[in-house]
């Protein structure tokens, strides 16, 4: 019997992706790095069981912040830093002891690996953990000047894109998000405006043809 896809949270963004994230899919998610993004993963991290791979935050601040916001979430923290994260991620996939979502904030540190083999290795035990449990993956990629050696390894890798931008409305500032990229049958063309606080609303001014 198939599987249901994993819901975003997100009623329009699930609709979109046909339901939301099929089982066995590495997401990519890039962002500016004051992005508000936090939110987007909390509304993921409402259900499931979740590791949460943090390079740059330390363990205890990233268990401190979902303490409060998350706190009837099953979620396994571990912080891989920045100077062996690739060993010291493939050492907390190892280590699990039961099945789980993952989520890498943020991924720039593995991207400047010495050895472009140990991140397409890690990338590719990923992949093949998620299909074996029917479990995804989202990487955050922040989005910076100069992009890190090994970003465009994340996304060919990547089964599913997203693209979250600010943009200046006036005094307001919106989250756009667009998917440039998704192995399934159809292309997400909108343009999804969130409003991370509420709902989610569809701008079609735009599209990523």
């Amino acid at each position: 019997m198939e599987m249901q896809p994993i819901s975003t949270g997100l009623r329009e963004l699930d609709r979109l992706l046909g339901g939301g994230i099929p089982r066995g899919v590495l997401a990519c998610l890039e962002s500016p790095p004051a992005s508000q993004y936090n939110p987007l993963f909390y509304r993921f991290m409402e259900d499931h069981k979740w590791l949460y791979v943090s390079t740059y935050r330390s363990e205890a601040a990233v268990n401190d912040e979902f303490s409060d916001l998350l706190w009837r979430s099953d979620i396994c923290v571990e912080h891989v830093g920045v100077e062996r994260p690739i060993k010291n991620m493939h050492s907390a996939l190892q280590d699990l002891e039961d099945d789980r979502h993952v989520i890498v904030d943020t991924t720039n540190p593995l991207e400047t690996a010495p050895r472009e083999s140990q991140y397409v290795h890690l990338l590719n035990g990923l992949k093949e953990y998620l299909m074996e449990t029917g479990t995804i993956a989202i990487l955050h990629s922040t989005v910076q000047d100069t992009p890190p050696d090994l970003r465009e390894v994340t996304l060919t890798v990547a089964d599913l894109v997203w693209e979250l931008e600010f943009v200046v409305n006036g005094q307001r500032t919106e989250n756009h998000l667009t998917v440039p990229k998704f192995r399934s049958t159809e292309l997400v063309e909108e343009v999804i405006k969130l409003d991370l606080g509420e709902d989610v609303s569809i701008d079609v001014s735009k599209n990523i043809a």
